[in-house]
């Protein structure tokens, strides 16, 4: 069904939407923006072509019976652009759906990929590790709710690249695990075994396709893009190959044959370098033991708990002030990878190698890094407290305390209550307890 500017669009529920304009096509509809409520919307109809395709599949009925079933369950988290209304049925046979416009200050992650000039100066690294959070955050939201999203891709994720926060689009696939499929995926995000065949889109499939994601947004490259993949003509029978038979991973360091082209990994070969090794050791893992054997790949609380150690090692060179990882946290020197000029490392709050704060602003104490049991709870990403400026000092870091408990800090012997809404200083030699784990302030 193709709409005009002004005409209007009911809603199973007897609601209306007025078309305001054309907003993009695709291969499964069009997009339009429309108003609805007084306030713009967006809302996709589905081409008479992809649905003839899902009735030839006999899928057509289940299909529109899941999407009913999305909007009628409502959003797992605000990061989706959930299907909201359910359009009335055209005589044509098609239909669609409303969902939120995606922010203007939300750029599309595929466009980035496809233009890194898009990227803003800001991008690396704390933003792009906040962003990765949010995403497997976001993921592991709908997973609890027995749900897949069965085709996460580049052109799904939205990022705002001035605070990291993300939306994610393309939900109307989404269903109960291992219920149904309605859409393969896209080759390079797609797991082995949905590329070969054997089996249909779920939960584990979503997390080897969130690993090349979060691949992809650290190193503005695809795991599986290397040189031998390069090489061939694109076609279908290459793509099975190097992304379902013999997919080898770009940086594997005991098989080069898919490696990076200088010229072409730019990106890659810049960054990669960066990155701390409990970071690549993960990746490595992902594509090899991971390739061929479902349960060997990375849940996502083991990436929040590799992600937010990441954001917890970012320092920026007081100099320039690039950021970059420390990578060796009894060094009490650090040279800057750009400037190349030395200083004082920040203060740190330690409890161990994988427990730790640096002291730069706006670094944020989870829940899990006090309370491991939390780990793979809903509230493991709480946060307690976050490294802020002396309001009489701009240039002393403080610690607010931001959770419902009272803190202790030993200085020289002597305790001292850092309540709710207070904050603690970060001077080195200083001990502080946290629902009952000690932190040393060094």
């Amino acid at each position: 069904m193709i709409f005009k500017k002004g005409e209007n669009v009911v809603f199973t529920d007897s609601s209306k939407a007025t078309v305001v304009e054309e907003l993009g096509s695709g291969k499964q509809g069009v997009v339009y923006k429309v108003k609805y409520n007084n306030d713009f919307y967006a809302l996709k109809m589905y081409k008479s072509s992809f649905l003839k395709n899902l009735k030839a599949r006999h899928k057509d009925k289940k299909f529109y019976l899941n999407l009913a079933d999305n909007v009628s369950r409502q959003t797992v988290s605000p990061n989706f652009i959930w299907p909201l209304r359910l359009t009335e049925t055209f005589d044509d046979g098609t239909y669609g759906y409303l969902m939120e416009l995606i922010p203007a200050n939300y750029t599309s992650f595929m466009k980035i990929l496809a233009n890194p000039s898009k990227l803003k100066a800001n991008y690396f690294f704390s933003i792009v590790t906040k962003a990765s959070i949010n995403v497997v955050d976001t993921l592991r939201k709908l997973f609890i709710n027995g749900l897949s999203f069965q085709d996460f891709n580049d052109g799904s994720l939205y990022i705002n690249q001035d605070n990291g926060d993300i939306k994610i689009c393309d939900c109307d696939n989404i269903g109960p695990n291992n219920k149904e499929a309605f859409i393969l995926g896209k080759y390079q995000y797609m797991a082995p075994e949905i590329a070969l065949g054997q089996k249909l889109p779920n939960r584990r499939s979503d997390q080897f396709s969130l690993s090349v994601i979060l691949f992809t947004m650290f190193f503005l490259t695809r795991p599986f893009d290397g040189k031998a993949y390069r090489s061939e003509i694109p076609s279908e029978s290459v793509n099975i190959k190097y992304f379902g038979e013999n997919p080898v991973y770009i940086c594997n360091p005991n098989d080069h044959s898919n490696g990076p082209v200088r010229g072409i990994h730019r990106a890659l070969i810049s960054l990669y370098p960066k990155y701390p090794d409990y970071l690549k050791q993960a990746f490595l893992k992902e594509y090899t033991q991971g390739l061929k054997n479902e349960n060997a790949r990375l849940q996502e609380d083991e990436w929040l708990f590799i992600l937010t150690r990441l954001e917890s090692d970012i320092i920026k060179c007081p100099y320039c002030k690039e950021e970059m990882f420390v990578k060796d946290l009894s060094q009490d020197v650090c040279q800057c990878e750009e400037c190349k000029k030395t200083f004082t490392r920040p203060t740190m709050l330690y409890a161990n190698e994988n427990e730790h704060l640096y002291g730069e602003f706006g670094r944020k104490l989870y829940r899990w890094q006090v309370d491991n049991s939390r780990l793979f709870s809903n509230s493991s990403l709480d946060v307690l407290g976050e490294v802020t400026a002396s309001k009489k000092n701009p240039n002393i870091k403080i610690l607010k305390n931001l959770s419902r408990d009272t803190w202790i800090l030993n200085y020289q012997g002597e305790d001292k209550e850092i309540s709710p809404d207070k904050n603690l200083p970060l001077i080195r030699g200083q001990y502080v307890t946290i629902n009952n784990k000690k932190f040393t302030i060094k």
